[in-house]
């Protein structure tokens, strides 16, 4: 791009150089180092971790939480009050499938009483596969 942009402007000579730097720097192929995960530290981790962790915006986590059916899929987080916690095994992807696995099937009552009014409470709706969360 610069060439072509600096193409009227800078000497020849200085154009050859950066053409040349810039096919060397293709051929070489550079590395890129990937990214370490983010390490999960801690039993329990806010809202704002948790997002971060599962790759979500915080407000899209946030609404999310206020439906039954995704605080299941995220290890029944529970709501102290003031904000929502995540286990960290729930949203750890080494050991969310295990955790999730062995996760009741029903919101616990002591988090159904700290439910905050704006979320949706969990209706079971007979024993078929998706009785818990049934279709809107």
């Amino acid at each position: 791009m610069h060439l072509r942009n600096a193409k009227d402007a800078a000497p020849a000579s200085i154009l050859q150089e950066i053409w040349r730097r810039a096919n060397e720097a293709l051929e070489s192929g550079a590395v890129i180092k990937p990214t370490p995960t983010r390490q999960i530290t801690g039993a329990l981790v806010d809202i704002s971790e948790a997002a971060m962790v599962l790759g979500l915006q915080r407000e899209t986590l946030t609404e999310r939480v206020k439906q039954a059916k995704y605080r299941y899929l995220y290890g029944w987080p529970f709501w102290d009050g003031h904000q929502w916690w995540f286990s960290t095994p729930a949203i750890d992807p080494a050991a969310r499938a295990e955790f999730l696995a062995r996760l009741p099937k029903h919101e616990p009552d002591a988090h159904v009483a700290m439910l905050p009014s704006w979320c949706s409470l969990q209706t079971l709706v007979g024993d078929a596969p998706n009785a818990l969360f049934p279709a809107p």
